[in-house]
């Protein structure tokens, strides 16, 4: 019993003795001391860090120097020769910091293109079209009334409605019903004269003549053009002072087959050729056709007394507005007072 004691007693110590003194050379199953393990390890890591600050200098600097991108290159060389995986871990690493270096430069680019639209803004805005400074002729006249009171109307029955609808006083009315250009010299009486003589008795400073609806149908447009700048030569030949104005004749409405509107149309034309010839600054031309046609061919339905040939009782306030409007521009108001 004794002698198997001292054997497990020796066998420990024999044991510690080994333990205590081949410490530092005992080898791993690579036949490498742990001792260079240790080494190498340092010198690696040591590589590794060094190599890593090389790099991240080299993408910093390398859009500004050749030479740097040179040295990373070298770098990266000698680190490949020591250890496989340092090499990927390398070229992982440049590709990122590369990647970071092109981020600020699409970012510095993104304020560029959002001041564009500023730019363009400007010259839209200094391009409109400057103020329209034509003048226009006026809508309206505040003197209506005063031409009103002091106008002579002579002529067929659409000039006997100024009377009929109380548009002026009776004593002012010079109008026949029936009249015409073509029978002015014979037809009809005024006060007991022929229209001629009444409008001398009359003496009017202002005449208002609105005769052809009668005509259209009777005559050509040459003839009926040639009696109407005859009548007014007699009219001028007795009432010399007499401001003239030779209306148009009226249309009549779309739906009416009392005469075509081309022949409404024809004398117009003619009639407003044959007074400007005259050359009379005494003598002003209206458009009472396009009042009752509102600027269009026909009369207007609501225009129409019924018949699409007389006027419905308003519309006569229409042309002495239109009127009014015309006379202003001759300065008739201050030629009459």
């Amino acid at each position: 019993m004794k002698k198997k004691l001292l054997a497990v007693l020796f066998s420990f110590c024999l044991a510690a003795l080994q333990l205590t003194g081949c410490g530092n050379n005992v080898e791993d199953a690579s036949g490498i001391s742990q001792a260079e393990q240790t080494t190498e390890s340092t010198t690696t890591t040591s590589d590794t860090t060094q190599e890593t600050t090389t790099i991240t200098e080299s993408a910093v600097e390398a859009s500004g120097s050749l030479a740097t991108s040179e040295t990373s290159e070298t770098t990266t060389s000698e680190t490949t020769t020591t250890t496989t995986t340092t090499s990927e871990t390398t070229t992982t690493t440049t590709q990122q910091t590369t990647t970071t270096t092109k981020a600020p430069a699409q970012t510095t680019t993104a304020p560029k293109q959002t001041s564009k639209p500023a730019v363009t803004t400007k010259p839209s805005t200094a391009s409109k079209p400057a103020p329209v400074t034509t003048k226009t002729p006026a809508a309206s006249s505040s003197n209506v009334k005063f031409y009103q009171d002091r106008v002579y109307v002579t002529g067929d029955s659409v000039a006997l409605g100024f009377k009929v609808y109380n548009y002026i006083p009776a004593a002012h009315n010079l109008a026949i019903g029936s009249l015409s250009m073509n029978n002015y010299t014979w037809f009809g009486t005024v006060n007991g004269m022929r229209v001629i003589d009444a409008i001398a008795a009359a003496q009017p400073k202002l005449l208002y003549v609105s005769m052809g609806i009668n005509d259209v149908n009777l005559t050509n447009a040459q003839t009926y053009a040639a009696n109407y700048a005859g009548f007014v030569k007699k009219v001028r030949a007795k009432v010399p002072g007499c401001i003239i104005v030779a209306a148009n004749i009226t249309p009549v409405a779309s739906w009416s087959n009392f005469t075509s509107i081309s022949n409404i149309r024809n004398c117009n034309t003619a009639m407003n050729n044959a007074v400007k010839a005259l050359n009379d600054p005494n003598i002003i031309l209206f458009d009472a056709y396009s009042v009752v046609s509102a600027g269009g061919v026909y009369m207007v339905s609501s225009y129409s007394g019924g018949d699409g040939i007389h006027l419905a009782g308003h519309v006569y306030q229409y042309i002495l507005n239109r009127l009014a409007v015309v006379l202003d521009q001759y300065g008739v108001k201050e030629r009459l007072s």
